[in-house]
């Protein structure tokens, strides 16, 4: 096999892996989102004592930032690696992770929100309403 057949293998092999990263986090993130808007239902509609919606919102990015790091660390293939992904792109370039984190804090706050809106909405009123958001995100 000539070098120029091995590198284009190992670039296949490393597009086949981001696919497969690729759909592995789609599906991830989907039942993410499933369960939690199912959860939240319940938990908001059943009777006794409430919970600050402050916290499930906090515990839900915690968790989905432990998963994030579970990725980095199969994509990168080693611990060294991993710790080395993360110094370059955190503590080395703390102004792009403040860029990053303008929106991970806005759609904190839309989680807020839709606690808000499961609260004092009617179950299918809130589903529709939720879906009609994202289309119209969709269509501009």
């Amino acid at each position: 096999m000539t070098e120029s057949e091995s590198t284009k293998e190992s670039q296949t092999n490393v597009m086949e892996s981001a696919s497969v990263l690729k759909y592995i986090s789609l599906v991830l993130l989907t039942a993410q989102n499933a369960v939690f808007i199912l959860s939240m239902r319940y938990v908001r509609t059943r009777e006794g004592d409430m919970f600050f919606t402050t916290s499930a919102v906090i515990l839900q990015e915690a968790i989905k930032c432990f998963v994030s790091l579970i990725i980095i660390l199969v994509q990168e293939g080693s611990v060294k690696g991993w710790l080395h992904h993360l110094n370059e792109n955190i503590l080395k370039n703390p102004l792009d992770c403040i860029k990053v984190s303008v929106p991970s804090l806005v759609y904190t706050l839309q989680n807020n929100l839709i606690f808000i809106g499961v609260s004092n909405l009617d179950a299918a009123v809130f589903q529709v309403g939720y879906n009609r958001l994202f289309l119209l995100k969709e269509l501009h």
